[in-house]
């Protein structure tokens, strides 16, 4: 499409989202018509702009910097996505984005109110930019600091948390629950940052049980969360620093009858005696022609204070990607097995050349476990008693 005028890019994207079968001229456009979403109040009519904004908040997951008396728009194209924001499926908009920019969803309003002002929504916008600037959660936390000029929206965040049950933690085991929500964590980071609030969350999430596998992975979660605001959190906050010290109870008991733990003291190794420590297994594709780096290769990670604490990767030349940890198997169109526990991992590796001609070059493994050589010949040797050979049996 070659016209950059805005109504006839608006309208041409409306017409095209209405379409039975599947847009595409979002996907060919949204360069161009992103810039214009600020643009429309003296090109369209209302229900045109209305519809417009809709489908630009379903596109983009974020609303634009619309001026003031575009908010009610705005407001309204939200309204009308509001009814399909519910159930387990992939929500049109973000349920926490939406409390948070718009203060209601289908389940009622937030105590602090709605959109206002374009003022409003350019300072939510601001803080839902640094909420989503990082790609994990390690380094979200590192960077601290950054989160702290957004403390002032932290009742209105905690607001949202609380509605929105902490994206549904309670929740039987199998409900949808993105347990590794960047934006959600951000928001939790903020909260915990700011005095008036850090003591409402620890004392809603105080209670939380350790009983399913998600609810653990939560607290660990949690529990590095509050570990990264430890030193803004005084004596005097009794609730938090018994929260924290719980949880720190709670990811030690579940570190030490861990996989990886079991596994470390039944080979002896001498990094057994903490839980900080990274072991990483590399091998190459035998006859690949490089070396463990290179891509086509398989690895095994292991720190007990990961969650997973174990994963294996492997990376075929003619075959599909394959990715394994407790809980879950990517598997490929071969039907690698899923390998059924951590000190399985050296049989199964044999297993890979005996069934599925995958063979790796053990003589070219590369073991990372710090400094400790005896521990690396420990881990060597475990690797290969499974009987893996550097040819095809």
């Amino acid at each position: 499409m070659s016209s950059t005028d805005p109504a006839t890019l608006a309208r041409t994207f409306i017409a095209d989202e209405g379409k039975d079968t599947k847009p595409k001229f979002w996907t060919m456009n949204h360069n161009r018509i992103r810039p214009i979403a600020t643009k429309l109040a003296r090109v369209l009519e209302s229900d045109e702009r209305i519809a417009f904004y809709r489908l630009y908040l379903r596109r983009t997951h974020i609303a634009p910097a619309v001026a003031q008396g575009e908010i009610p728009l705005l407001i309204e194209g939200y309204r009308q996505l509001v009814p399909h924001m519910t159930g387990p499926g992939p929500l049109p908009f973000p349920r926490l984005v939406g409390l948070y920019l718009f203060g209601f969803d289908a389940e009622g309003a937030l105590p602090a109110g709605g959109l206002d002002s374009a003022k409003e929504l350019k300072a939510r916008l601001k803080t839902l930019t640094q909420c989503g600037r990082y790609i994990n959660l390690p380094a979200q936390r590192a960077k601290l600091e950054r989160f702290r000029s957004f403390t002032p929206e932290a009742p209105r965040l905690l607001e949202v948390l609380r509605h929105a049950d902490y994206l549904g933690l309670p929740a039987p085991e199998g409900e949808s629950f993105k347990l590794t929500d960047l934006t959600f964590w951000a928001m939790m980071l903020i909260v915990a940052l700011a005095p008036e609030t850090r003591t409402g969350l620890c004392r809603d999430l105080s209670d939380v049980p350790p009983d399913t596998p998600r609810q653990r992975d939560f607290l660990a979660i949690l529990h590095s969360t509050l570990e990264a605001v430890m030193g803004d959190i005084g004596p005097e906050d009794s609730t938090c620093r018994a929260l924290f010290d719980k949880l720190a109870a709670q990811q030690a008991a579940q570190e030490e009858a861990g996989e990886a733990m079991a596994l470390a003291r039944e080979l002896g190794l001498d990094i057994a005696e903490s839980r900080d420590w990274d072991i990483v297994v590399r091998l190459p594709e035998k006859d690949s022609g490089h070396d463990w780096f290179n891509p086509l290769s398989l690895s095994l990670e292991i720190n007990p204070s990961h969650r997973p604490e174990w994963r294996v990767q492997l990376r075929h030349s003619t075959k599909v990607s394959y990715s394994h940890f407790p809980g879950k198997t990517g598997l490929g169109k071969d039907g690698i097995p899923p390998i059924d526990g951590l000190r399985s991992f050296p049989s199964w590796l044999r297993r890979l050349s005996d069934v599925h001609g995958l063979v790796y070059d053990t003589d070219a493994m590369d073991v990372y476990c710090g400094r400790k050589q005896a521990d690396k010949k420990r881990i060597s040797d475990w690797v290969l008693s499974g009987g893996a050979s550097s040819s095809p049996g």
